[in-house]
């Protein structure tokens, strides 16, 4: 047995996509049913999962790992907020709140 996250009490939505994001980034609700890429510093929604046309698969809970810029965060409880490259970085305040549960090679894993 080896400890693992993925799955963990995941919850995902199908949403249109408004302009080019990369699977695997930050996405932040910017309309009725659609999510664009999340900015510099803006609390984000969820993690584009897939991409097929304009529709893309959001998780909007459960364990994600991502890139994170910035002060290296620690594991337990804090705030994070999309970094606008397609990661996150700790902020002190106006962020989502989330459990570190891991930071290794430059990556971070949360739970939603």
């Amino acid at each position: 047995m080896s400890i693992g996250m993925e799955g963990f009490d995941a919850r995902y939505a199908t949403l249109s996509v408004s302009g080019e994001i990369p699977v695997g980034a930050p996405v932040t609700m910017s309309g009725n049913y659609t999510v664009s890429k999340s900015t510099d510093a803006q609390v984000f929604a969820g993690v584009l999962t897939d991409l097929r046309g304009t529709l893309g698969l959001v998780q909007l809970k459960g364990a994600v790992t991502l890139p994170y810029s910035g002060t290296q965060p620690t594991v337990g409880y804090a705030m994070v907020a999309a970094d606008g490259t397609g990661g996150v970085k700790t902020v002190a305040s106006a962020g989502r709140s989330v459990d570190i549960v891991a930071v290794e090679d430059g990556k971070v894993t949360i739970i939603l």
